[in-house]
């Protein structure tokens, strides 16, 4: 997945695990729109309620903006928080049903962010590889 995020929109590239194209999302102040192969592209308000109906499951893309950053999600429920006690960094949070686990983190200029992070709802798992942070002033 190649994300690129701003609090106004998202665009989202979903790659196979050979690296070839296989779907984008992009979100904007009218919606979230899904382009899938040769589907005609598909709309809804949510990234949630769209990837549930093109997909059959929700991508939380509301908490990944937080908990890529190791952060969780203001305004939900059932927030549990684990943390490294030699580093004080995030390992494990739950939140809303889903596990986030913070396998590796990189030294930016930002301080440490998280690199390796596996999300998990049930039987549906998400590997985020970050290659490189730019985090706009």
């Amino acid at each position: 997945m190649r994300w690129v995020h701003a609090p106004e929109a998202d665009e989202l590239w979903f790659s196979s695990p050979v690296g070839s194209s296989v779907a984008k999302l992009v979100r904007d102040q009218d919606g979230v729109e899904l382009i899938s192969g040769n589907d005609p592209p598909r709309r809804a308000p949510s990234a949630e309620l769209l990837t549930r109906d093109a997909l059959g499951w929700d991508l939380p893309l509301a908490g990944l903006e937080y908990w890529i950053l190791g952060r969780p999600a203001p305004g939900s429920r059932a927030t549990r928080l684990e943390r490294d006690p030699a580093t004080g960094r995030v390992t494990r949070l739950m939140q809303d049903g889903w596990t986030v686990e913070y396998r590796r983190f990189m030294n930016t200029e930002w301080g440490a962010l998280p690199s390796l992070v596996n999300v998990e709802y049930g039987h549906l798992q998400i590997r985020l590889a970050v290659e490189r942070w730019d985090i706009a002033p």
